[in-house]
Parts: C-alpha cells; sequence; structure tokens
C-alpha cells in the first residue's frame, strides 16, 4: 500500500473507493470516517499508528476537523478547474440528456436533473449499459462518468444548465416532439452560439477545438452581461493571449546545439 502525498490525493482515493456521487457536505462526513477506519487499515498493516499520525501531519490532516474540510473543499475547486481546463462535458453526455429527457417527459429543468442523477447513479441505469454483462467494477464506472464530466452531482446540474441554455424550449411538449425526430449525436446547438461562432470564423477562420470550446464558455459566462460584440472581443483578447503565450515561450525555450557531423 502506497502512502498518499498530499491531503488531495487522498480525497481522489477516498472518492474512487466509495462507488458514488457524493455532494460536499456528504464528501466531509464520509471522508474523515474513511481516513480513520479503511486508509488507517491499510497503513497499520506496514507501519505502526505513532506513523499513521505522523503522516497525517505531513499531509496536514493531523490538527482537526477543519483541516480535512477544507482538504475537501480543495478538491472540489480542482474538479473546477479540470472542469475548465478540459473543455466542459463529452459530447456524448448531451445524446444521454436528450435521451433522458424524451424517455421521462420532463416538464421541467429540476424533473431532469431527478431524472438524470437516477439515470448515472442507479444500478438499472447508465450504470447497467456500460457494464454489459461484463466484468467492469462499479469503481470502474464512476471513474469512466468522471472522465466525461461527471464527478459530482454539480456536475449533472451543470450539465442540465448547458443543455436547457441551447434548448431553451426543451421542457415542452411540442419541441419534445421534434427533439424525438431529429436526427444526430453530440451537443445541441443554439441561433445565438452559432452566430457568435460564425462570428469568431470571421477572426480566424480555422478554429481548433479548444477554440471552439473557449467560445462555448464565453457564450456561457457573458451571455447575460454582454452583447455579442463584447462577446467577440473576449474571444479576441483570448486569442491575443494565446499568441503572446506562445511567443514569449519561443523566446524563452532553450537552443539546441548544433550537430556535429563525424567526418
Amino acid at each position: 500500500m502506497m502512502l498518499v502525498h498530499d491531503a488531495l490525493e487522498l480525497v481522489q482515493r477516498f472518492h474512487e473507493n466509495s462507488e458514488m456521487m457524493l455532494d460536499k457536505d456528504t464528501c466531509k462526513d464520509r471522508f474523515i470516517s474513511y481516513v480513520f477506519t479503511e486508509y488507517q487499515q491499510e497503513v497499520l498493516q506496514q507501519y505502526d499508528l505513532d506513523m499513521f499520525y505522523e503522516h497525517l501531519d505531513r499531509i496536514q490532516l493531523g490538527k482537526c476537523r477543519i483541516d480535512f474540510d477544507l482538504a475537501v473543499d480543495r478538491w472540489y475547486q480542482r474538479q473546477y478547474e479540470l472542469f475548465c481546463e478540459e473543455g466542459t462535458f463529452h459530447d456524448r453526455l448531451f445524446t444521454i440528456v436528450k435521451e433522458v429527457l424524451l424517455k421521462q417527459g420532463a416538464t421541467t429543468k429540476e424533473h431532469l436533473i431527478n431524472s438524470l442523477t437516477k439515470f448515472f447513479t442507479a444500478p438499472t441505469g447508465f450504470m447497467q449499459r456500460w457494464m454489459n454483462d461484463t466484468k467492469r467494477s462499479v469503481g470502474s464506472y464512476f471513474y469512466y462518468v468522471s472522465k466525461m464530466g461527471i464527478r459530482t452531482y454539480n456536475d449533472i446540474e451543470a450539465l442540465v444548465d448547458v443543455w436547457a441554455i441551447e434548448n431553451p424550449e426543451a421542457f415542452k411538449e411540442d419541441q419534445q416532439e421534434l427533439l424525438a425526430k431529429r436526427k444526430g449525436r453530440g451537443r445541441p446547438q443554439n441561433r445565438e452560439l452559432s452566430l457568435l461562432i460564425k462570428h469568431a470564423q470571421e477572426i480566424k477562420p480555422q478554429l481548433t477545438p479548444q477554440e471552439k470550446e473557449r467560445i462555448r464558455k464565453i457564450y456561457y459566462y457573458y451571455r447575460k452581461s454582454l452583447d455579442m460584440l463584447g462577446m467577440i472581443e473576449k474571444f479576441r483578447s483570448y486569442l491575443l493571449a494565446k499568441a503572446k503565450e506562445a511567443q514569449n515561450k519561443k523566446f524563452t525555450s532553450p537552443k539546441q546545439p548544433n550537430s556535429i557531423q563525424v567526418v
């Protein structure tokens, strides 16, 4: 058994062993219990109790309950940062949202969130489909879902928010009939976002996947506070900052020595 290097790694190990999605408050309660039961037992297989408490001190979990809560807070913050870095949700998740919406006939965002939560967490939902009578474990399932962008219950709410933004009429019965007839997979589109992407392509015709995701983020975060020109300026600033960063790396990278030819 390998000792963890820091508190965040221990929270991550706890999540991998929990085989479920947890909200932050529940995670805090169960994390401290995990440390002094399962993790302690693993450590004591190779070390004594004094070593265990010294180890907790080294990873800054040796003082009080606040240390444990802070570690969980930092882990959730890190998940949010990863979410921003990796470019939001996997396209397959939007197909799942549409599937659950039509199957359950959700009439409100809250209804859809509850239905999706059950679909992702119940043994008879997406988990059963993914396992498909194989030897895959429950822990592997939640790891797979996390790689698509669903790490916590809050991520399910965020996924529905994105869906609702791009499908504002999706909770109406007549619109669901149209959705059922519409073919195709992947993330949905709306007219305003498509127009924003079109304007961005006037600045840079060949957009990379990362740049397209940046446009989507700008739209999600600023659609209520900025007009179209304001969002375009945000994207232009992003491109300038990206170009400047690339230029700085070019000038600061070490020069390669000239090759020597042996005659």
